[in-house]
């Protein structure tokens, strides 16, 4: 319900509590305390008198710092709304909003529901916060002046004994490759065939010369060929031990063979084959 971006903007808090069903109604009524109505308009009044006045500064105050920032992003922003995306890459995560039961079913909503009905800030609760909720801060960006070796890559496999998926964080090389000089001498390579005339279109059979035609090679062979980054030449004891490695089901999908008793191993494919290898014993 709330945690979702509508593109629509909400004018005032009574008009957002009108569009709201009545069990959503009731779960927010439930974060007052007090006792729901049975009517869906007497819940929607309940809980328009719960914001009222000074009680919504103090329903902020006891959000978490993350469900503040949520807060602050929608109330000092053009349409008040909540991105969950430009959230979540700026904070590393969603804020807390209420706990979901068994299957996603019956969910009970945190508090910071409160502010947000279909993921906008109705307007008028937006001026009101405004009197007191701060300027969240402002975005960064980290920057390295060198890469790292390597980085971790999170991922997830199923715990065949427990029954769930456990969450793990494997470290993939990276592979730089400089290609700004390169790049600077074929154009001077270029720039002196163009200068000495041997680039050049026939005026008369309106084809390329020798010379375009092999720089054109060039390209075309050069695209054709893609770097893979770094990889790991496995040698095995003998031929049949490499092809039974190679046509596993746990570990083909990581490595490829290379001749009779060899196995390429990409860098970033290292840790799972391994891992893989190991299961298959």
């Amino acid at each position: 319900m709330n945690y979702h971006v509508d593109e629509q903007e909400i004018s005032t808090l009574k008009f957002a509590l009108d569009g709201m069903t009545a069990d959503e109604l009731r779960k927010l009524t439930a974060l007052t305390g007090e006792k729901a109505p049975s009517r869906k308009g007497d819940m929607a009044a309940l809980v328009f008198q719960y914001l009222a006045g000074e009680r919504l500064r103090s329903i902020w105050e006891g959000l978490d710092e993350l469900q503040r920032a949520a807060v602050a992003e929608a109330v000092h922003s053009p349409l008040g709304q909540f991105n969950a995306g430009v959230f979540r890459a700026k904070y590393g995560r969603d804020p807390d909003w209420g706990s979901k039961g068994d299957f996603g079913y019956d969910r009970k909503l945190s508090k910071l529901c409160f502010f947000f009905y279909s993921g906008v800030m109705p307007a008028d609760l937006k001026a009101r916060l405004q009197a007191f909720v701060p300027a969240p801060r402002q975005t960064t960006i980290a920057a390295l002046d060198r890469l790292p070796p390597a980085y971790d890559r999170p991922f997830e496999r199923w715990n065949e004994k427990e029954r769930k998926r456990e969450p793990g964080i494997e470290a993939v090389p990276l592979a730089v490759h400089e290609r700004e000089l390169a790049a600077q001498r074929e154009m001077i390579s270029v720039l002196r065939l163009v200068d000495a005339g041997k680039v050049a279109v026939s005026d008369k059979t309106r084809r390329a010369s020798a010379s375009t035609r092999l720089l054109d090679d060039v390209v075309e062979r050069t695209i054709k060929v893609h770097d893979r980054g770094l990889a790991r030449l496995i040698e095995c004891a003998d031929p049949a031990l490499a092809a039974l490695i190679a046509g596993d089901t746990r570990t083909r999908k990581h490595c490829m063979r290379a001749g009779e008793r060899h196995l390429v191993v990409p860098a970033s494919s290292e840790t799972a084959f391994r891992r893989a290898l190991r299961d298959s014993g």
